[in-house]
């Protein structure tokens, strides 16, 4: 961890030189010592000012995959992340994936991407679960969350 401009920073260092912001943001870290002080060698970070200033104030997003619920064979179900936020406004992209059930039901592409749909095979012969992962993104953090449908023959 080093501070920079007041904020401490997580930095995973990526070759001599050159490292990350815990958010993802590249920038170069330089150090300097005074020999004749006894403190910590000063930190300075070169990049897009823009980026770092964001990925030291950025707050990750909310993700919310909605309610867990059952349907019947032959059901639109309809995925909905729209629950999710994001404190300080930024944009949101969404990624929905099947973790977990069978069988693997594949999700129709919807005109807003916090939605997902698919339809319920009608030839299950036992009940299933099926679960699925909402993965939200505002281009410098990320947060998930699951959602189990149960499927009833």
């Amino acid at each position: 961890m080093y501070r920079a401009q007041g904020h401490w920073l997580n930095v995973v260092l990526l070759s001599v030189g050159l490292a990350t912001l815990a958010g993802g943001c590249p920038f170069v870290l330089s150090t300097s010592s005074n020999q004749n002080a006894a403190t910590q060698p000063d930190v300075e970070a070169e990049g897009d000012p823009q980026e770092i200033q964001q990925s030291l104030q950025n707050v990750a997003p909310t993700a919310d995959a909605g309610s867990d619920a059952t349907y019947g064979p032959g059901d639109r179900v309809v995925l909905d992340g729209l629950d999710s936020t994001d404190s300080d406004g930024d944009a949101l992209t969404f990624e929905w994936v099947q973790i977990a059930g069978s069988p693997e039901v594949e999700l129709l592409p919807t005109p807003f991407g916090s939605l997902a749909a698919f339809d319920v095979p009608s030839d299950l012969a036992a009940e299933v679960t099926l679960t699925f992962r909402l993965t939200v993104r505002d281009g410098f953090a990320s947060d998930t969350d699951d959602v189990r449908v149960t499927v009833q023959p």
